[in-house]
């Protein structure tokens, strides 16, 4: 039997005459969707002595919770479809899911109809702001450089200090702290219950009277939120991935203790706002039962400097200074070298359509993980697309690419609003990417860019051959059209601006633009940091055992 939560449905499928198309998955009959692709299985490789089945592994993942049938035995399958169309289907698997934890008999239990404690009515501090921002992790990922950029513009700007608390090092500490913002490494683990409480008080004791506001800049920083509740500090929760949480700590290595996981649903109702970065993932959350404060607005590009650098610059030089040839017809794919960002599809993909077209060439930039990206380079050698691919570390100053190559791809299995996609719209470049998370808000079919089916490298293989026959007209006709996009609805300093009102409104406890606040809750209801100490609803019982509770930790 398996517990009630994350199921995953994995294995490896490798076609004798043409590369896999996409790995559905059923349950029950049920579609369940598309199985992430290109895992690496060196295994594999060796067992059936085919270096190409190096990147056969799939992967898919579903929530239990959410399924109409719990504790019943469900029949899971899954069916390979080849790129020519031929189908096969695996021998489906009996598995019986074990029912749901009992939420509500746990002193942490989350319930949406909950009403949260009054807020302490704060005074706020005449000097200026101090900010907690607690990160991920100090590498170079997407949510880290925006929380870079978002530190800098506040210690430089909006009158904070900036502090960041990180589980751990990396090459980010050094550039925040020449920016000005603190840095202060404090692992707070997530997979024992135990563990995370001790490392929780050390750094509740730590942070004692050093900041006024915290902030959560992803949605595995959730212990940030309990640490500003336990502080009687207001607190913002920003939330960019668009998957459960389980999943993501699965997919960064991890694993959730489910007591922790609580921890983290409860951490919705103690933040004094959400902040959600684009609607498919606040509409994510309100599938999972999230029914606090929110607000939606997108990370953003600074659509004024790319302008003035294409402006400034000749395209023509830009692409003999990164040997790039006149004819060349080049896409652009930014991001972690990682599994979920589907590289492995467009190399692919890009193999299949490169013969009709040997212009075509993609340039790869990001940090790697040793596993995939060595397994992509084999595959590049064996396939003689030494020319077609090129692999590039992570750049921080992506202008001179963004000005010199011809679109850019975004094949991700998950997305919310990828900052990659934002910026190359804003110097003017189509997209071609998957229709995953709130990507089809901004990329729209022939408009601005091609979207094509995730984890799909037949409907990947159409969206490169469009790419490679499109004229240079049509190109820049769509660029334009992107750019223009951006500027209306993702530009950077209205967005940074965005977030400066919304930390600066929690510390006051007034209702910011855009806030969205449910129905449920009462017309009075002043939103700002939760506090141990405040006082409760008479008939809120859940709060008051987990205040009694924390008190009893805190008494130990």
């Amino acid at each position: 039997m398996l517990p009630s939560g994350q199921v995953v449905v994995s294995g490896w499928a490798v076609g004798a005459s043409c590369p896999v198309s996409r790995v559905e998955v059923w349950l029950d009959g049920r579609f369940q969707g598309c199985a992430g692709l290109g895992r690496p299985r060196t295994d594999v490789a060796a067992a059936l002595q085919d270096d190409d089945a190096e990147l056969s592994g799939f992967e898919f993942r579903f929530d239990s919770r959410r399924l109409d049938r719990l504790g019943d035995r469900a029949l899971v399958g899954a069916s390979v479809i080849l790129l020519d169309g031929t189908r096969a289907d695996l021998p489906p698997v009996r598995i019986s899911i074990a029912p749901a934890i009992d939420s509500q008999a746990s002193p942490l239990a989350w319930s949406s109809e909950r009403t949260p404690p009054e807020p302490p009515r704060r005074r706020l501090r005449q000097q200026r702001v101090r900010l907690l921002c607690v990160a991920r992790s100090l590498d170079h990922g997407g949510s880290q450089l925006r929380m870079r950029e978002l530190m800098t513009h506040l210690q430089t700007t909006e009158g904070f200090e900036t502090t960041v608390m990180s589980p751990t090092e990396g090459p980010l500490r050094c550039e925040l702290e020449a920016a000005g913002t603190s840095v202060h490494v404090a692992p707070i683990p997530i997979d024992d219950i135990s563990a995370y409480e001790k490392q929780l008080a050390i750094a509740t004791a730590w942070a004692d009277g050093k900041f006024d506001v915290v902030l959560a800049f992803t949605l595995t920083s959730f212990p940030a939120i309990e640490l500003a509740w336990r502080l009687g500090l207001p607190s913002v929760w920003r939330i960019g991935e668009n998957e459960p949480l389980a999943t993501v700590v699965a997919w960064l290595g991890g694993k959730l203790d489910p007591s922790v996981e609580l921890r983290a649903k409860s951490a919705f109702d103690m933040a004094s706002a959400v902040r959600f970065i684009s609607e498919s993932t606040l509409l994510l959350g309100r599938q999972t039962g999230f029914a606090g404060r929110s607000v939606v607005f997108g990370n953003g590009a600074d659509v004024a400097a790319a302008r003035a650098y294409v402006a400034a610059t000749d395209r023509d030089t830009c692409r003999r200074n990164l040997g790039i040839g006149r004819e060349q017809r080049v896409l652009v794919c930014a991001g972690t070298l990682w599994p979920v960002k589907g590289q492995a599809l467009l190399v692919a993909a890009l193999e299949r359509v490169r013969p009709d077209h040997p212009g075509l060439e993609c340039i790869l930039i990001g940090q790697q993980f040793d596993a995939y990206a060595a397994a992509l380079s084999r595959f590049v050698d064996r396939h003689r697309l030494q020319g077609a691919v090129r692999f590039v570390p992570f750049c921080d100053d992506l202008r001179p690419w963004m000005r010199a190559v011809d679109v850019v791809a975004c094949p991700s299995e998950s997305e919310a609003m990828p900052t990659s996609v934002v910026e190359a719209m804003a110097f003017g470049l189509p997209v071609l990417a998957a229709r995953v998370g709130g990507i089809p808000d901004i990329v729209e079919e022939g408009v601005t860019g091609w979207l094509c089916e995730p984890n799909d490298l037949g409907s990947l293989v159409e969206g490169v051959a469009r790419v490679a026959k499109a004229k240079p007209g049509e190109l820049r006709a769509l660029g334009e059209r992107a750019m223009a996009r951006v500027a209306e609805t993702h530009d950077r300093a209205k967005a940074l601006s965005r977030m400066t009102d919304l930390l600066r409104h929690v510390m006051r406890g007034t209702q910011p633009r855009g806030l969205e606040r449910p129905a449920a809750m009462r017309a009075d209801d002043r939103w700002t940091g939760r506090r141990a100490g405040g006082k409760l609803p008479p008939d809120n019982k859940s709060w008051a055992a987990m205040r009694a509770m924390f008190s009893s930790i805190f008494r130990k």
